[in-house]
């Protein structure tokens, strides 16, 4: 068989597998990042994980500008520095993806990882 029909044929099964990673991937919380930007996966309300994610910003002593909230399916935080996005995704999750400047440093993913830690303990 040539290499394309066997990776269509398998494609079914491996996009099952990959979906069970993904929800592994979310119920343990895992942090990733990609070109200076982390994401984490959450299993709850968007309106309760936009309200933490809130309160994080809050705790870390920046200003979040009025007028600020969440839409039907996404809601944006900008602050100095600070980039955060809160998402709706299909499946029952949401995604918070922080930016902390402009280049991927050790102390950007260090405070990104350590508001996403803090969303993730208010909810």
């Amino acid at each position: 068989m040539r290499p394309t029909l066997i990776a269509l044929c398998l494609a079914p099964a491996l996009s099952s597998c990959a979906a069970a990673v993904v929800a592994a991937g979310a119920a343990v919380g895992y942090v990733q990042y990609d070109r200076n930007e982390a994401w984490r996966d959450f299993e709850a309300s968007p309106d309760d994980v936009w309200k933490a994610s809130l309160a994080a910003v809050h705790a870390t002593g920046l200003a979040v500008p009025a007028g600020v909230q969440l839409g039907s399916t996404e809601g944006e935080i900008e602050v100095d520095d600070l980039h955060l996005r809160v998402e709706r995704h299909p499946g029952d999750f949401v995604r918070v993806r922080v930016r902390y400047g402009t280049f991927d440093t050790e102390d950007h993913r260090r405070r990104a990882r350590l508001l996403l830690e803090d969303i993730a303990a208010r909810l």
